[in-house]
């Protein structure tokens, strides 16, 4: 072998091994782009979570919370509610409680709509008796809290939206506990969790 065959092997050999380390460099940062591709996923998929359980407390935070408080008072249901939340309840409703029947028709109390409660407000309702279809005003209340001895319980769904539209309901069981009077029983209320529709 000659002398210019030597250097062509010599130059074909550090050929070879730049090749080959270029190969290898080529190879490790394809490695890393694809760990950091794959940490830029996580990190982004954990930012989205972060974003959304972010939403989610800021509404909790702005939600309105109406709490009701139920009594009687002179032979007279009183249904009180408030707002405890941090922002305004619109449009507060509570379903009719149904006490029965009453000559062979469905007898109900039932609650007037509440327009809006402001934070920290509340606003007293008096329900009003219904036979059938008709409004009725008893001569005597007895008639209507016959249905309500002791150990008598009824379910009210309380509705509430807020400022963006959203719907709320809370469950209340009203349970009466003991009757120390002709006309005022005492009542003991069982919140439900408030849910959104």
């Amino acid at each position: 072998m000659t002398a210019v065959m030597w250097v062509q092997a010599g130059l074909f050999l550090i050929q070879a091994i730049v090749l080959a380390w270029t190969a290898r460099l080529v190879r490790r940062y394809t490695d890393e782009t694809a760990d950091l591709r794959k940490a830029t996923e996580r990190y982004t998929d954990e930012t989205a979570g972060l974003r959304k359980e972010m939403v989610r407390q800021n509404k909790l935070s702005l939600r309105p919370i109406v709490v009701p408080r139920y009594r009687f008072l002179n032979g007279k249901e009183i249904l009180n509610l408030k707002n405890v939340g941090n922002g305004c309840a619109l449009n507060i409703s509570a379903s009719p409680a149904s006490l029965g029947e009453l000559d062979g028709k469905p007898l109900s109390v039932r609650y007037p709509t509440v327009d809006c409660l402001a934070p920290g407000s509340e606003d007293e309702i008096q329900p009003s008796l219904w036979i059938g279809e008709q409004e009725h005003t008893p001569p005597d209340p007895l008639v209507q809290y016959s249905a309500l001895s002791p150990g008598t319980e009824r379910t009210l769904n309380i509705r509430f939206g807020d400022v963006e539209g959203h719907a709320y309901c809370v469950s209340v069981v009203v349970t009466v506990t003991a009757t120390n009077s002709l006309y005022d029983p005492d009542v003991r209320l069982k919140l439900g969790e408030i849910r959104e529709l």
